[in-house]
């Protein structure tokens, strides 16, 4: 029983995979452009919620209060690259991609629709 218990504690120390969703708090600079404009508009910092699960992560937007579901596409120790597709949309189609540096805590998030381009900037930390 000893050694069962003591192979247990071995295996579990060297696991590496984590099956709990990790959570980030980010905070970015926004900044717009608007289809019938020509220049790139800075509006005020958001702040983000990060979930990340194995395969997606969730994004809740505090300042629109809005849930965003991605597909994770590539990740690795260094890089979570993400993806989300709304065509399906109503009020217009629009895609995202979520960037985020793991060394660095560097996170991008950028979204294009009809109406324009919008791209966040900013660091993220864990709780």
């Amino acid at each position: 029983m000893k050694k069962l218990l003591l192979y247990i504690f071995l295996v579990l120390i060297f696991c590496e995979k984590s099956y709990a969703d990790q959570v980030l708090f980010c905070s970015m600079n926004t900044h717009v452009k608007y289809s019938d404009k020509e220049t790139w508009e800075n509006l005020e910092k958001r702040k983000w919620t990060v979930t990340i699960k194995s395969k997606s992560l969730k994004i809740f937007n505090h300042k629109i209060e809005l849930d965003s579901e991605y597909i994770i596409i590539s990740q690795n120790e260094l890089y979570l690259n993400a993806f989300a597709d709304y065509s399906n949309k109503s009020d217009g189609a629009w895609v995202e991609f979520f960037s985020l540096n793991k060394k660095t805590n560097e996170a991008k998030l950028a979204s294009t629709t009809s109406y324009g381009e919008t791209y966040h900037i900013g660091k993220c930390r864990k709780n």
